[in-house]
């Protein structure tokens, strides 16, 4: 009999534990979108006017456009970041799809995607390696601040 009450206590907690793990899982799905660049064979960067600047917009080379997609991947989260994301954005599009993202304007690696009306925010993979690029059109760090 002992052995009984036994077995019926552990179904009782694996089903806890499912449960549990069934939540946590919607949690992080509710939370998060995934920013999959693989589709992009385009990038437009635009620079919004701020003090020393004017605006402008241009298209960044294919080589670029490569590193970019590998930079910029992952998960965001919603989340509210003081990271200021605005100023500059890259839109990355092929025929009728396109995300555009807003990375950060001061040292931080934070960057904001814009899903259903909704912001998101993951960490870029290389934040020295996205201003490196950036700085070859144009943009001048601080920006948006």
């Amino acid at each position: 009999m002992a052995g009984g009450m036994g077995m019926k206590r552990w179904k009782w907690i694996a089903g806890i534990i499912i449960v549990l793990a069934v939540l946590v899982f919607a949690l992080i799905n509710l939370n998060t979108v995934s920013v999959n660049l693989r589709f992009a064979d385009k990038v437009v960067l635009e620079v919004e006017p701020y003090t020393y600047r004017n605006a402008f917009v241009t298209e960044i080379n294919q080589d670029d456009v490569e590193t970019l997609k590998k930079i910029f991947s992952g998960r965001a989260w919603k989340d509210m970041p003081a990271c200021p994301t605005g100023g500059v954005n890259l839109t990355f599009s092929s025929g009728g799809k396109s995300i555009t993202l807003y990375p950060a304007g001061d040292d931080c690696a934070t960057v904001r995607v814009v899903r259903n009306g909704q912001n998101y925010y993951f960490q870029n993979n290389d934040n020295d390696k996205m201003r490196e690029i950036l700085e070859k059109y144009g943009v001048v760090w601080p920006f948006g601040i």
